[in-house]
């Protein structure tokens, strides 16, 4: 009798489920906004949620169905989600109404690392970013250059020695020692080795492995906060925590004239703001928020540049005359500067700053650029209407393989990017770095420590197709950075 009454319970529980969902899922269809039809529980998200395509590629699909319209209702999950695709409208909601859509909607524990630039809330990251924009000043990128060149010396070293072992290298897992080594120094002033990254590299799986949380938070959104719960294990929580706890001591909680980004969080105890409702209080630099910060500019640091110096590489070899257009761009300038690689000789390299936005624009690194209305909203000059609490998604890799936007999408061309073809563009039309008060804190920093690779790489070595080399990659949909799958595979061959 109570196996029947329980089953009974079990199947009243999901036939008001099935039912709700139901009615949830005509959210769009009730507002007059086109989309794909969403699967039970899934939504829009089941090729992603199986991991069989990452969702990058998911958003991407759902952008191109529908070339006429200029926004696209979806479903992450449960959860309803506005795709927009009309460059206008990215910049009414990124730039000039930015005040209310200022959070990205992903909230989980502070003490879980949820205190970072990426996602802190709106007052939270106004106070850090204020205290580490002097990080990334022109004299310090000035200082920074010897550090980065140190740090590339060593790691042509170990390219050296891998290369006379075999010629055939995979990119990803090779790139991924300079920037892991040059951001360790860069922003917490600590020393690797480059020919040994074990640990490392088992800490690279675990930030970026794909696990499940995010799609709880899609079905519940606010779960996360709610529950104290860190998008996060505990083997990047204990990383980041170790990583403050060691310079604290090693600085004695002070500021020790390294003018890295401990430094300047070190320097402060609190910052007053005035808040949304007026009232003025003080967001406390805390261990949280150091840890926080700790993970983004590691995390942030060493796979986007890993990615994008691997596709650079990759195009690089598949078209040998623009390999050798940036060779002889590099050795002129050198040469100009007496063989010494200062920011200043960097800033003259112009064909590699095309072929570095190239690269991102055709191998973006963040999936979407999303946004949390705050306010109920009514997109100016239409009828749409986006209610608080709404997400809107903003897909880089969807724009910038648009024809419309970039004919012949899937070329690699650096002359895209030279000065007269970028000013043609809309402004909003690469989004690589985000757009509006919320871009990446440390584009400069990023492209620097690209291009000094580049740089000493190209200045040694030239690549080639290999056996392994494919036409084409897929993003990996067992990762949430848009990493290629199986890895990038070139020859690396000496310079005559």
């Amino acid at each position: 009798m109570l196996t029947a009454y329980l089953l009974y319970v079990f199947a009243s529980i999901v036939v008001l489920i099935y039912f709700y969902l139901n009615n949830k899922y005509k959210y769009w269809k009730n507002k007059n906004i086109a989309g794909p039809e969403p699967e039970f529980l899934f939504g829009n998200l089941k090729e992603s949620f199986h991991r069989r395509k990452h969702i990058a590629t998911v958003f991407k699909e759902i952008y191109d169905q529908y070339p006429d319209e200029k926004v696209v209702g979806m479903f992450r999950m449960t959860s309803p989600t506005l795709i927009v695709r009309d460059l206008d409208i990215v910049k009414q909601i990124m730039i000039k109404d930015y005040a209310k859509f200022n959070e990205r909607g992903i909230k989980f524990s502070k003490e879980g690392l949820g205190d970072n630039l990426f996602h802190a809330d709106a007052d939270a990251w106004k106070a850090v970013r204020s205290h580490l924009t002097p990080m990334f000043s022109s004299g310090k990128l000035k200082n920074m250059v010897r550090v980065l060149s140190q740090t590339g010396d060593r790691f042509v070293d170990h390219v050296t020695n891998e290369v006379r072992l075999r010629p055939e290298q995979e990119l990803v897992s090779l790139f991924l020692k300079y920037n892991i080594a040059t951001i360790m120094a860069c922003s917490f002033s600590m020393e690797t080795d480059i020919n040994d990254m074990q640990v490392y590299e088992m800490l690279n799986v675990a930030v970026f492995e794909n696990s499940y949380i995010s799609e709880l938070d899609m079905v519940f959104p606010g779960i996360l906060r709610k529950t104290n719960r860190s998008i996060f294990g505990p083997t990047v929580n204990n990383f980041c925590y170790e990583i403050v706890e060691f310079i604290k001591n090693e600085r004695n909680g002070k500021p020790a004239n390294r003018n890295d980004m401990m430094d300047m969080l070190l320097g402060v105890n609190c910052d007053k703001l005035k808040m949304k409702n007026g009232s003025e209080d003080f967001v406390e630099i805390t261990e949280h928020v150091m840890a926080g910060q700790v993970f983004v500019f590691f995390a942030a640091g060493y796979v986007n540049n890993t990615i994008t110096l691997t596709f650079s590489l990759y195009h690089l070899a598949q078209d040998q005359s623009i390999q050798e257009r940036l060779m002889r761009e590099i050795e002129t300038v050198l040469e100009n500067h007496n063989n010494v690689l200062t920011l200043e000789a960097i800033n003259e390299m112009s064909y590699l700053e095309m072929i570095f936005l190239e690269t991102l624009r055709m191998h973006p690194t963040t999936n979407t650029l999303q946004r949390s209305a705050l306010e109920d909203y009514t997109i100016p000059g239409t009828d749409i209407e986006i209610e608080k609490g709404t997400l809107v998604l903003i897909p880089p890799l969807a724009f910038h393989h648009d024809e419309k936007i970039y004919p012949e999408p899937e070329k690699f061309d650096p002359e895209r990017f030279s000065v007269e073809n970028h000013k043609s563009r809309h402004a909003c039309a690469f989004l690589s770095f985000g757009i509006g008060p919320r871009t990446c804190i440390g584009i400069r920093l990023a492209k620097l420590q690209y291009k000094v690779c580049m740089v000493k790489f190209l200045t040694k070595y030239r690549v080639a197709p290999s056996t392994r080399t494919k036409d084409a990659y897929k993003i990996d949909p067992l990762r949430t950075a848009l990493e290629p799958e199986g890895g990038v595979y070139v020859d690396i061959l000496p310079r005559s």
